[in-house]
């Protein structure tokens, strides 16, 4: 009979054991889940930004060549400042597209790093597990096939209904 509590009390505690290693690597997983949708929602929202830049930048080009072909039709004079501002004005939109693609390189590097540390997270995690399950040094028991009740690693009948064993 102690024989059997002490099979089951091998049982609950790696029962326990890998309900607490199970809890912590959900908890990582919950946790790297999170911070990979905000980083999904950033880079989104930068790319969104990108788009409306460059649909910024078309209008800008677009707006330059109607100042030019206005020019050369010969239907308004040419005005150097005019010109310089509309090439600023496309300058500084190259530099946002730039600035943002540069946002959205940096969130994808963060991304990449997050990763690799959740990776090494879980493997640290099991690794401890094992260096748990080695520390224990409790014999895996014997299952009977018949009743799925517990035996002793060197047991030859089963406790429970009485026959034999594999």
């Amino acid at each position: 009979m102690a024989e059997r509590r002490e099979i089951w009390d091998s049982i609950i505690k790696r029962s326990q054991k890998v309900a607490a290693s199970v809890a912590k690597q959900a908890q990582t997983i919950a946790q790297t889940a999170q911070k990979k949708t905000v980083q999904t929602v950033d880079a989104v929202k930068v790319e969104n930004q990108i788009k409306k830049t460059r649909q910024i930048l078309q209008e800008e080009y677009a707006m330059l060549g109607q100042v030019v072909y206005q020019i050369e039709k010969g239907n308004v004079n040419r005005d150097d400042d005019v010109l310089k501002a509309a090439c600023k004005r496309i300058e500084r939109t190259l530099e946002r597209i730039a600035e943002l693609q540069e946002e959205k390189q940096k969130i994808g590097n963060d991304e990449a790093a997050e990763t690799a540390e959740a990776t090494e997270e879980t493997e640290e995690a099991e690794s401890e597990e094992a260096d748990d399950e080695d520390a224990d040094n409790a014999p895996d028991m014997k299952i009977c096939p018949h009743c799925n009740a517990g035996n002793a690693p060197d047991a030859k009948v089963c406790v429970a209904c009485g026959k034999e064993l594999e």
